[in-house]
């Protein structure tokens, strides 16, 4: 399916094109990204992919191996449309995708979310998405967490972007000037090296009769030297004949190296004779003659030693005897001739020549003084038109480093730059508010005394990256939970790349340091765990909920339905006192799912922080035991508890049972949930001791058993909703009984602390002030 274009279409590619980001090496500080975008969606697969013209490009991936897809198969193609959000639950469902080669086979896309990454002028370049096998939805959390972290990508794209910038060449008015130069210097270089030719053929022509002897001889030397150079030519070429021959005659190896000694040297003494005779273009052609001559002749012998190594003796006599051979050597031998008597022929030319050039020593020597004071003159005009260029170039360069400070100023992100000793060249105006260093005092510090970095999680000092990018020359980031300590001791959370700065020849010149303080992002980002993290144990307490709910909802009913169905069919023919059992066995049911539903309730309202507190004067010792003569009664003989009240005539004075002040309500919830799990883990017949004791203004209650206690595991979890302890069994229970005492218990300001051991028994002890007062 060929997916639409957006319609700035040729706008967003020459932006992405500037980001100079694709096909680039993978980049922890977006790997980071994709990978919590991966663990937030709770998806395998998640992805940060530009879309090329014609393919989609990923930068980073988490449970996926391609590296490009074409543009009309990519989803992202279609985040790119969109302002926001784009989902698509099953892709097998929509008809756009459902025959997608990316949904038919790997990575078999079935549900998909995409937040397209739009740079600050508008441009969609690509697309942070979070990918699954299986269709699904995401929850509101998790797709304001996407978002958050697709401006994160964003954020990361233009500080990447711009440290790209800060690598610009010079401007078109400096590199115009830098021309200049070049030209100027050239000119001066020529006119001073036209002036020297000049010079030196004044004193040649002074000298002219020496400089003919002595230029003879070196003729005369040069002819012997081409003559010289023939000879050896031929040479070569007849010892690769001979090679050539013992091979063929004999079929051993070793008589072939002459011929390729031969074979190595011929061309490099074609070419010494090339130059030797480069200033005779006779010369010239008849070596033009000769290379091929000498190139079929190599041929020749090369075919006549492979025939004579694969198909034996006689073929290879064949050739031989056609007399191909013997031709083109003798040609060889007649140019070679030909070229040496023209060598001959040449000397006596230049002595004619000799002659000549005495009768116009006087002449030249006239004209070239002449020419020296023109080339002068034109000399010094270059000099004074450089001089006037010069000022042009220097103000295109003042110009220019007005540019870069502009620049670097008008980011928002904090720069600093240095030298190749890592000492401070710069910093704008951010730099200098994050580190609390003004550039007047920071400037030519080493950059350790200005950027100071710690580990935020081992506190312990940092590397500077500038160091490391100045000694190994690549492009750095700074490792996660950096902090920077400003100048004042604060510290901030920071994040960085830093890149080292080469002139225009790769050499290295220094280093730029880009840097933003993200206490925002931090803080938005916890928020964002804790919100999901809290999303999760939500979504993790309704399913308990749901868990307990369907188990212990199922045996009251049960029992009610079961009773009322037997009342109903067969009411009239049960006897009465069988009726009434069959009524208090509803009676209960109902008893129980009103208690269950009084205790999910209660801690609905805990959760929501709309539990109320109301203290009032309460006779402490009375009520404990009124509480347990209703839990005697409810649980017969099976139980003993064993009351024990302590200090009650030596109470301090500030406090004591009779004027106690708390929540008789949230108070009954406490003790009755302690006494009754007591009670319902202990084995029948054993004592719960229940104890109370007023001392400092506090009420201390102890209820200790001898029943199943508590493995040490859960104990960290004990006070969670919906929460059992895993050696529970049968005994029936909602996970609700402690996490409403442990509320009821901050509610009043209190503590709570248990003691536990398996197979022992449990102590709970429970401290709540006397004398609370009403909260508002």
């Amino acid at each position: 399916m060929r997916v639409s274009l957006p319609d700035n279409e040729i706008d967003r590619i020459e932006a992405l094109l500037q980001y100079k980001i694709l096909d680039t090496a993978p980049e922890e500080s977006f790997d980071d990204l994709t990978r919590l975008a991966s663990y937030i969606c709770e998806t395998p697969i998640a992805l940060i992919s530009l879309i090329d013209t014609k393919r989609q490009w990923i930068k980073s991936k988490v449970g996926l191996d391609l590296v490009e897809t074409p543009r009309d198969d990519a989803f992202c193609a279609h985040t790119i449309l969109q302002s926001d959000v784009f989902i698509v639950p099953d892709a097998l469902a929509d008809e756009r995708f459902a025959t997608n080669p990316l949904v038919t086979s790997e990575p078999y896309i079935r549900f998909y979310a995409g937040i397209p990454v739009i740079t600050p002028d508008g441009h969609a370049l690509g697309a942070l998405c979070a990918i699954d096998r299986v269709p699904r939805e995401l929850s509101p959390k998790q797709l304001e967490a996407l978002r958050t972290i697709a401006r994160r990508v964003t954020q990361q794209l233009e500080l990447r972007h711009n440290l790209e910038s800060l690598k610009l060449a010079p401007t078109n008015e400096y590199k115009l000037a830098e021309k200049t130069r070049r030209k100027f210097f050239k000119k001066i270089a020529g006119g001073f090296g036209l002036t020297s030719t000049i010079l030196v053929l004044i004193a040649t022509v002074s000298y002219h009769s020496i400089r003919e002897v002595i230029n003879t001889s070196k003729q005369v030397a040069q002819t012997q030297k081409k003559i010289t150079k023939l000879e050896e030519l031929l040479s070569y070429m007849k010892d690769a004949e001979t090679g050539q021959r013992g091979y063929i005659i004999t079929g051993k190896n070793y008589y072939l190296e002459p011929y390729e000694v031969a074979v190595e040297n011929v061309e490099r003494q074609i070419d010494e004779l090339r130059k030797l005779t480069a200033d005779n273009p006779k010369h010239q052609q008849q070596i033009d003659i000769l290379v091929p001559l000498i190139a079929a002749k190599s041929s020749e012998l090369k075919q006549t030693i492979e025939l004579r190594s694969t198909k034996g003796f006689e073929a290879a006599l064949q050739v031989v005897l056609s007399d191909r051979g013997k031709s083109l050597m003798d040609n060889i031998r007649y140019t070679i001739r030909e070229m040496e008597n023209e060598e001959a022929r040449l000397l006596n030319q230049r002595a004619a020549i000799a002659q000549t050039s005495a009768r116009n020593t006087i002449v030249i020597v006239s004209a070239g003084i002449i020419l020296t004071f023109v080339i002068l003159a034109l000399v010094y005009y270059l000099i004074y038109r450089e001089m006037t260029d010069r000022k042009r170039a220097e103000q295109a360069l003042k110009v220019q480093q007005q540019w870069l400070e502009v620049t670097l100023s008008s980011i928002g992100d904090a720069v600093i730059t240095t030298d190749t000793s890592a000492v401070i060249t710069f910093m704008n105006p951010v730099a200098q508010a994050l580190t609390g260093w003004p550039i007047n005092e920071a400037k030519e510090r080493k950059i350790d005394e200005v950027f100071c970095i710690i580990n935020e999680q081992t506190r312990q000092p940092a590397e500077i990256p500038v160091e490391r990018a100045l000694r190994e020359g690549i492009v750095l980031e700074l490792a996660d939970n950096t902090i920077l300590i400003q100048r004042d001791g604060r510290e901030i959370p920071i994040d960085d790349s830093v890149a080292p700065i080469r002139s225009k020849n790769g050499v290295l010149q220094g280093a730029v340091l880009i840097f933003r303080d993200i206490s925002k992002r931090k803080l938005a980002e916890a928020e964002m765990y804790k919100t999901l993290e809290k999303e999760k144990e939500l979504n993790e307490l309704k399913s308990r909920f749901v868990s307990m709910a369907s188990h212990e909802f199922r045996t009251p009913l049960s029992t009610i339905l079961f009773s009322a169905g037997l009342l109903e069919d067969y009411g009239h023919k049960l006897a009465e006192d069988k009726k009434i059992t069959h009524l208090h066995r509803i009676q209960a049911g109902v008893q129980r799912m009103t208690e269950l539903l009084d205790d999910v309730l209660l801690i609905g309202k805990a959760e929501a922080k709309k539990l109320e507190f109301k203290p009032a004067l309460l006779d402490l010792e009375n009520f404990c035991r009124e509480l347990v003569e209703e839990i005697v009664l409810g649980v017969g003989i099976q139980h003993k508890v064993n009351f024990v009240v302590r200090n009650s005539l030596n109470s301090s004075s500030t406090g004591s049972y009779t004027n106690a002040h708390m929540d008789e309500k949230l108070l009954r919830h406490i003790l009755n949930n302690l006494l009754s799990n007591a009670i319902k883990y202990s084995p029948e017949g054993s004592t719960v001791d229940f104890e109370i004791n007023c001392e400092d203004e506090q009420a201390i209650f102890y209820i200790k058993d001898a029943g199943i206690g508590i493995p040490p595991e859960d104990l960290k979890r004990l006070y969670e909703s919906f929460h059992r302890a895993k050696n529970v069994g049968t005994i029936r229970g909602t996970g609700l009984g402690l996490a409403i005492v442990k509320r009821s218990v901050d509610l009043h300001g209190g503590q709570i602390d248990v003691k536990s051991e398996v197979g022992v028994g449990t102590t709970f002890t429970v401290r709540l002030p006397l004398n609370n007062q009403e909260k508002n």
